[in-house]
């Protein structure tokens, strides 16, 4: 994945974990406006912050067994679960990408019929 592509997941992990935070503060009981628009932004981020930490988790699962390849005895379970273990990771990715499309403002407002 791409460098930009990473750094912007990461920010945006990071704002997952700081509204976390925030959401269990006690200062903000008395706050409902603050704590719904809180609410929102972190549940339009907790899906992709998700998805993130699964992504880093199989990246060093593939890391551990590119590492079991080199025992003899291992070798040929460590091919198998790696290829499952890429292509997992690959389908996240795919994920991940869709997440990052910016969501449409006007999806959140209420429609007339």
């Amino acid at each position: 994945m791409q460098a930009g592509l990473l750094a912007r997941l990461e920010r945006m992990t990071g704002r997952c974990r700081e509204l976390s935070r925030e959401l269990s503060s006690p200062e903000l009981s008395g706050d409902s406006v603050r704590y719904a628009r809180l609410s929102q932004e972190y549940a339009q981020l907790a899906p992709l912050a998700e998805t993130y930490s699964a992504w880093q988790r199989l990246g060093r699962e593939i890391d551990e067994l590119t590492a079991m390849q080199r025992d003899a005895e291992l070798r040929e379970m460590a091919e198998a679960d790696l290829r499952s273990s890429r292509q997992r990771r690959q389908a996240l990715e795919d994920e991940l990408r869709a997440l990052l499309v910016p969501r449409d403002p006007l999806d959140s407002a209420g429609v007339f019929l």
